[in-house]
């Protein structure tokens, strides 16, 4: 019995030993392959730089303390998800404080608890580009890191505009007009989808921008076949390009969500334009991806001009795997589903995520899930 009582007190004490390095505070750079960044980020040895809507980072740990050290510069208002998935409904929505004059970092606590314990946080970017730019330079750990879900076996890539960013899906009526603290990237159809799916996602979008006109004209020296090359959304003067072998694992299938802001304030382009610039985005997609990579191209409700250009493009363009699809003018309601600006809210958006599940399912090849089981 003494020696039974030794040997299990002897390996008690070796499991705390192995214990201890793990409890205490420990510094790990932003760009620390233990985190797994999901979207278009740019990454050095001491920081990592991320401005698209919707990019998230998961970050495993053992501990009782997380902190990042960051910079912000905008606007910005973020999801976060404490040990649970980015299905249900996020643990806080708060933004980051404005740094005081002259300095460079500011630190915010992501979490706090009482024992060491093992957790996983997920930290998504709410707003867009135009909101500003988050740089993060380091984790600070009350325990240590752990290996976080590399990117999912699914992974989607969604090009858009504002419906893409979730502008005003947070809002209560149309009759609001844009705030920051109520764009949700989290909410809209494309998080959708891929929560459906199980799968990761990137966001390539900005409000406002199109093909070859952004709404009511703006940003005339900008479009989103421009932006696609960039590895930020904002910054059009000095912004890197995209680098492929910046992300973990190329998207099965990308979908095109534009074409809405070329149409807008009773203007368009000729079809000519609008076929040109629709053709230099998906050479890019498919120089990036493969003439084989799956590409879908979706029109908005209630624009026949806009429906009827896309489905002469694809059917012109000469690519394999590349289609479309349709909004019915119908798929929601025009003053329940909205949100601000007349733009869809979350129920909008799950009305156009379910209309587009079946078609995405066919084209990938991914099980459909029953909505709801009959007892018979």
């Amino acid at each position: 019995m003494r020696l039974r009582i030794l040997t299990i007190l002897t390996l008690l004490s070796v499991t705390l030993m192995a214990r201890v390095p793990e409890q205490g505070k420990h510094v790990y750079r932003a760009s620390t392959p233990e985190v797994t960044y999901v979207g278009r980020v740019v990454r050095d040895s001491a920081h990592v730089s991320f401005d698209w809507s919707g990019t998230y980072l998961r970050i495993a740990f053992y501990g009782r303390l997380l902190k990042i050290d960051y910079a912000d510069t905008g606007s910005n208002w973020y999801n976060l998800w404490i040990d649970r998935p980015m299905t249900e409904k996020p643990d806080r929505v708060f933004r980051l404080s404005t740094l005081d004059e002259g300095e460079t970092m500011g630190v915010y606590t992501l979490f706090r608890g009482e024992e060491y314990a093992e957790h996983e946080i997920i930290l998504q970017k709410r707003t867009e580009g135009e909101q500003g730019m988050l740089t993060l330079y380091a984790f600070q750990v009350d325990g240590m890191l752990r290996q976080a879900e590399p990117v999912r076996e699914r992974f989607i890539e969604f090009i858009g505009d504002s419906y893409t960013c979730g502008y005003g899906v947070d809002a209560a009526s149309n009759k609001e007009h844009f705030k920051p603290r109520t764009e949700n990237a989290g909410h809209t159809y494309a998080a959708m989808i891929a929560q459906y799916f199980g799968a990761d996602y990137m966001t390539i979008a900005h409000s406002g921008m199109g093909l070859v006109r952004n709404y009511n004209s703006r940003f005339a020296n900008t479009s989103m076949p421009k932006l696609y090359l960039q590895a930020f959304d904002w910054d059009t003067v000095s912004s890197p390009l995209w680098v492929l072998d910046s992300i973990q694992r190329r998207p099965d299938i990308t979908v095109i969500y534009l074409g809405g802001n070329d149409f807008s304030c009773g203007m368009q382009p000729s079809y000519k334009r609008f076929c040109e610039g629709y053709m230099r985005l998906l050479c890019q997609i498919k120089n990036n991806y493969g003439d084989q990579h799956t590409i879908l191209c979706v029109t908005k409700p209630g624009c026949d001009d806009l429906r009827d250009y896309v489905a002469r493009v694809v059917s012109e363009c000469d690519m394999p795997c590349v289609y479309h699809f349709a909004h019915a003018e119908k798929v929601y309601d025009m003053k329940n589903d909205m949100g601000a600006d007349w733009h869809p809210n979350e129920v909008g958006h799950l009305k156009l995520a379910y209309s587009l599940i079946p078609y995405i399912s066919t084209l990938t090849g991914w099980e459909m899930r029953p909505l709801f089981l009959v007892d018979n």
